[in-house]
């Protein structure tokens, strides 16, 4: 309970700043490769603990690290990861795209964990922390469905959007079940930047969005 509450109050404190990416490789590893250590994450009170000390969480917003072109459809540039990882501050947090579209193989159609399971291993090797975004409420890199008032209610328990291999529930549980192990795991992100709002247009174009009459004022 108290790792599961860590880490979401990771994902709610943490600042990102937009990384730029290295030059593109491959994203594959020796998965034998040693791992550099890894303070524990904690709370005392409060507020959050790294290694015992207090930690107020800072990182960087680097989405595209699942981008493989050999594998998946990619959202952003392909980046080398572990060029990316070495050059960060020992321990820093870093948020990434997780999303399912991006464990879907772009050749056969079927899932495919390597881009993010890459992602996750090089993290390890160099001692970094990570929080994964599950989900896009603007659906880019999703097929570009946006997430409105009804997909918040009921629709991520039952809709399949497009470009996307399973409800988000399903994927919810998928991704956790796999990666909720790794000590590079800080936190998650449900959804990134959520706005439940109401559509005007086919679009959902933001002028012509609202919001549902159950909003709080």
């Amino acid at each position: 309970m108290r790792r599961r509450l860590l880490r979401i109050i990771v994902s709610l404190l943490a600042v990102f700043l937009t990384a730029s990416c290295a030059a593109p490789s491959s994203q594959s590893a020796d998965p034998a490769s040693p791992t550099a250590p890894i303070p524990p994450l904690g709370v005392s009170g409060t507020s959050l603990t790294l290694d015992g000390k207090p930690w107020w969480p800072i990182g960087i917003n680097a989405y595209q690290l699942a981008t493989d072109w050999s594998v998946n459809a990619g959202c952003g540039a392909e980046v080398d990861l572990d060029a990316f990882f070495s050059r960060l501050q020992p321990h820093s947090l870093t948020r990434f795209n997780a999303f399912s579209s991006l464990a879907v193989n772009k050749h056969t159609g079927l899932l495919d964990f390597s881009a993010i399971d890459a992602v996750v291993r090089a993290a390890e090797r160099h001692g970094q922390l990570l929080v994964a975004v599950l989900s896009n409420n603007e659906g880019a890199c999703e097929g570009d469905s946006f997430k409105d008032y009804e997909w918040y209610a009921r629709g991520w328990r039952t809709e399949v959007s497009p470009g996307t291999p399973m409800t988000f529930q399903a994927w919810l549980d998928t991704a956790v079940q796999r990666w909720r192990d790794s000590p590079a795991l800080a936190g998650w992100t449900a959804v990134g930047e959520p706005e439940p709002s109401e559509c005007r247009d086919p679009q959902c174009d933001w002028t012509r969005r609202y919001c549902h009459p159950d909003s709080p004022n």
